[in-house]
């Protein structure tokens, strides 16, 4: 009797350590609070624009991409967009999560801007014991996919300015990405239409590319047939090699051009529009980017790629005509950070720079 006694209590103790380590993995779930916040406007708009501001920790190095989306906002409104703008927001850890009210202020002045503020998942195993690297970041601007309240969205890098109102684009009736010197796709601006069974085939082998060792033969799983090419349409893809293979250009490949066909791929170079299903079919830009007048997406805004971020202490000692138009958009914030001190910013990418696919 006293060894199933002693048995039982030694059972319950094991369940109840069990218990305990349910509980601690439901509440890293419940803290880590996914979706539009609650102080956040309601949607206003059948069609909307998306960014990104990720990588929210204490080295506030992430408010260059927090006054670059409401410099975007601001300057779609002005040129008259009618679309609710949207902002992608994630912090670098858990940790910096539990600290949120130190960044509430800067959640605040999106908010105020009538920007929808989206707080962002996270697709890696444990990631209460992880920081968000700059591969999750990438992988992350397929999220738009799930935002099935929407007819359109177009998404904007969070180094982007628009020049010219772009929701003529909106027209579209095709998932549309333009060519990249480097990559078959380039994510710095893209037009979708909002899939749920997409997102959830997509956001499934992001989670696996995350968990596994990047092989540029077998790449996504999918061979690349000859006909896929960069821009101009002169040199072929040979390999999942190319820029960001292993990230978000890679998996849009994978499954939107050589799997699903559902895509149409602007040639800014070759002024042609390609659909493609395994082979080319090339058309005009007058007919497919009618809506717009012909014109491509990349005369309608401005890209500040790499290091050439106008928020940075190189470009605002030496602005071009583009970065002074940026700096104008800052100063009529009236934000406390301002043309004249804003190269003091820590401004460097808080999740780093593009690295070859590892």
């Amino acid at each position: 009797m006293k060894i199933s006694i002693t048995l039982l209590l030694v059972l319950i103790l094991i369940v109840i350590s069990i218990s305990r380590s349910s509980l601690l993995v439901e509440s890293d779930a419940v803290n880590h609070y996914i979706g539009y916040s609650e102080s956040s406007p309601k949607q206003n708009a059948k069609n909307a624009y998306v960014s990104l501001v990720h990588g929210i920790d204490s080295s506030f190095r992430y408010r260059g991409f927090l006054y670059n989306a409401l410099i975007t906002c601001k300057a779609l409104r002005e040129l008259g967009s009618l679309a609710d703008f949207i902002a992608l927001v994630g912090y670098s850890s858990y940790k910096e999560e539990e600290n949120k009210h130190i960044f509430q202020e800067d959640i605040n002045l999106l908010e105020n801007a009538g920007i929808r503020v989206y707080y962002l998942p996270r697709i890696v195993r444990n990631p209460a014991k992880t920081k968000v690297s700059f591969a999750e970041m990438a992988l992350l601007k397929i999220l738009p996919f799930s935002f099935i309240s929407y007819d359109r969205i177009q998404f904007l890098d969070g180094d982007v300015m628009p020049t010219k109102n772009m929701d003529c684009f909106f027209q579209l009736n095709i998932n549309s990405y333009n060519t990249g010197n480097a990559s078959p796709v380039n994510s710095g601006w893209f037009l979708i239409i909002p899939n749920i069974m997409q997102y959830n085939d997509i956001i499934k082998k992001a989670s696996w590319r995350l968990e596994t060792k990047w092989n540029e033969t077998s790449g996504w799983g999918t061979m690349i047939p000859s006909s896929l090419k960069f821009r101009g349409g002169d040199k072929s893809v040979r390999s999942w090699h190319f820029n960001g293979a292993s990230l978000d250009q890679g998996i849009i490949t994978h499954f939107f051009v050589l799997n699903w066909g559902n895509i149409q791929l602007i040639d800014t170079n070759d002024i042609k529009v390609y659909s493609i299903n395994y082979k080319y079919k090339s058309s005009t830009f007058q007919e497919e980017l009618r809506c717009c007048n012909g014109a491509v997406s990349t005369s309608f805004f401005a890209h500040f790629t790499g290091r050439n971020k106008p928020w940075l202490s190189q470009s605002v000692s030496r602005p071009n005509a583009l970065v002074k138009t940026w700096l104008n958009h800052l100063d009529s914030l009236n934000l406390s950070i301002n043309s004249t001190n804003i190269s003091k910013l820590n401004g460097n990418s808080p999740l780093g720079y593009f690295h070859p696919n590892k």
